[in-house]
């Protein structure tokens, strides 16, 4: 079956904008090749400080189209007006400066498309760039948005703009939150901002290497942006990485490395891409939530998915988890009747993951109705 263009024979463009970081850009590459897969023509649009990483990663070619199932996509990138040590990076000075040069740039490229005979039919976008709906607008195209949290986290900021629900105040600062649908949430269980004390990586160090269980240690170094001191990794897990007992890296294919026979638990701050894998791949989770969205993920993923333990309740809770804790914890999720219990409850989920996205599925039967509102139908 070829798909195409409902209103003539050449394919329908579609322009994906997205803010930059890996919780951004991580699924709109997916959305990007799903939608390629089916029919249309991607260009995927992020800043340039972005593109630099994604080349290095990628050896990706800016402007090059990349075969994707019956189609293709291709990466376009944009000056945000920002050098890389600019100290706005990481502040809220950043985002209007960020719309100022992206509704620019975003404009000049769409109009550079046209001018190809290449004219874009559809952008989308994330909540992180929303002006990109006012070029949208501007230009006369069919503007979607591609929301990267999950639905609990939409709903909350929904009542909590509308004020159709009761949130903590300073008055009340240890106030429940009741939303439709949604199990009842305390008041650090939501909106939070944290980075992980030198500390607290030192107990959780020490935690690991009590607990007995090898381990694939993930550590990123904090983007330069944010003027973070880099964490220093205690000598003790050095000198157990020696004897193989371990391995500490600055990255790794999660997916890939979720989905291994050997992997008993994944430890995790539960942002929401690690969520959706998690739950994907049937692996146990030990829930390590700091920010944000993480603690309603947390919510969810142990007192309604059942799939993990939780080793922390995030940045309201200002103390810090000791060693010992850190270890039953991890023991818990892997070992006994608990560990077995976790399991099973996560293989449910998984299987219900593959479920849905099989053909017929639920996941299936959505992103078909989404390309063809895109304009791309069966031939």
């Amino acid at each position: 079956m070829e798909l195409e263009s409902s209103s003539d024979s050449s394919p329908v463009h579609v322009m994906l904008v997205s803010f930059h970081g890996q919780g951004s850009v991580g699924p709109f590459l997916r959305l990007g090749k799903l939608i390629a897969s089916k029919g249309t023509v991607v260009t995927f649009v992020t800043t340039e400080y972005w593109g630099k990483k994604m080349r290095q990663a990628k050896q990706i070619v800016e402007g090059e189209l990349k075969p994707v199932g019956s189609s293709s996509i291709r990466f376009e990138f944009f000056d945000d007006g920002c050098a890389e040590e600019d100290v706005r990076r990481g502040t809220s000075l950043y985002i209007p400066q960020l719309e100022q040069t992206g509704r620019r740039e975003v404009s000049k490229l769409v109009r550079r498309y046209e001018e190809k005979k290449e004219p874009v039919s559809r952008l989308i976008n994330n909540p992180f760039v929303p002006w990109v709906g006012d070029v949208a607008e501007e230009l006369n195209i069919l503007c979607a948005v591609l929301w990267i949290q999950s639905c609990a986290c939409f709903s909350a900021y929904y009542h909590y703009q509308n004020g159709s629900v009761p949130f903590p105040t300073e008055a009340e600062p240890e106030l429940d939150v009741k939303l439709p649908c949604v199990p009842v949430l305390k008041h650090d269980e939501i909106g939070t901002v944290a980075y992980l004390k030198q500390e607290q990586m030192e107990e959780m160090a020490h935690g690991v290497l009590k607990s007995g269980l090898s381990f694939l240690w993930v550590i990123r170094p904090p983007l330069p942006d944010l003027k973070l001191e880099t964490h220093v990794v205690p000598q003790e897990l050095k000198e157990a990485c020696g004897k193989g007992v371990g391995k500490i890296v600055e990255w790794c294919p999660q997916e890939q490395v979720l989905a291994h026979s050997s992997m008993a638990c994944f430890v995790t701050h539960c942002e929401w891409n690690s969520t959706t894998e998690a739950l994907t791949s049937g692996v146990p989770v030990v829930w390590f939530p700091q920010w944000g969205d993480q603690v309603t993920n947390a919510v969810y993923l142990i007192d309604v998915f059942k799939t993990g333990v939780r080793l922390g309740r995030g940045a309201a809770d200002e103390g810090i988890v000791p060693r010992e804790f850190v270890a039953e914890k991890l023991l818990e999720a892997t070992v006994g009747e608990k560990a077995k219990e976790l399991r099973k409850s996560a293989l449910k989920w998984k299987a219900e993951a593959e479920a849905a996205v099989a053909p017929g599925g639920s996941s299936e039967k959505n992103i078909r109705e989404f390309v063809e509102k895109l304009g791309v139908s069966s031939g």
